[in-house]
């Protein structure tokens, strides 16, 4: 008897998790939805949770970044274009892409919304890379020449939103945004890693967080990593 209680509360408690999570992401889609009214903006199968594109915003709004770089273009781009036009101020905002097809393809949505002007692109294929950037047995990762140059005007990132590579394309695919932008950021930078809920992913965290002593603030499905001191800036209640 005792036993089948026990069961009983696990059950609920597991239905009652379940629940709040898909609560949280309505509540986060409606919030997104707020920013377009009816235009409609896409979502694929590989975009961010809207409570993950929500947390993005709230650091944007409350810390005011100067330069912000993402890597892996999408719906998430064309959110933060429109929160910078939104608060009329300027922010260095790059997006890195290596599907020049897709890239055009949010490129032409921010154009729709006028919002393009918001946006730097940069198109950097898939490479192999030096051992220098990368961890154990991954091999491949956006153009890292590319990039540097790109962001040569660039002092200090403030934010990193970190959702590309495709984990598919090598192991331990997203590693090396860390140290190809080591010099480019400090302990004050916040970065959000997508998908932790994988473990290579939340290797990656771990291997991030001792490279600057930061500290890993996980959700469900992605992760902040920002310094312990500095203001937790999770969309209300979804924690």
């Amino acid at each position: 008897m005792i036993k089948r209680i026990k069961r009983i509360i696990n059950e609920f408690r597991t239905d009652n998790k379940k629940l709040f999570y898909k609560d949280s992401q309505i509540w986060a889609s409606l919030k997104l939805q707020s920013l377009f009214g009816e235009h409609f903006i896409p979502h694929t199968s590989w975009t961010m949770t809207p409570q993950a594109i929500v947390h993005a915003l709230n650091i944007i709004a409350i810390t005011k970044p100067k330069a912000v770089i993402e890597f892996g273009s999408g719906a998430t781009t064309i959110y933060i274009a429109k929160l910078i036009s939104m608060e009329n101020r300027y922010v260095q905002f790059y997006s890195v892409e290596s599907d020049e097809l897709w890239m055009s393809q949010i490129k032409e949505l921010l154009i729709q919304q006028n919002l393009e002007k918001y946006v730097k692109f940069i198109h950097a294929p898939i490479v192999q890379i030096e051992s220098n950037i990368a961890f154990q047995n991954q091999k491949k990762w956006y153009d890292p020449k590319i990039i540097r140059k790109k962001i040569e005007s660039v002092d200090h990132f403030d934010f990193v939103i970190v959702d590309g590579p495709w984990g598919a394309t090598t192991p331990y695919a997203r590693y090396s945004a860390f140290p190809v932008l080591k010099d480019l950021t400090s302990t004050s930078t916040k970065w959000l890693l997508d998908d932790t809920d994988r473990p290579e992913e939340m290797q990656i965290a771990e291997m991030w967080k001792q490279g600057r002593e930061i500290t890993i603030y996980k959700y469900k499905r992605y992760s902040i990593l920002q310094d312990y001191s500095q203001y937790n800036m999770a969309p209300y209640n979804l924690q």
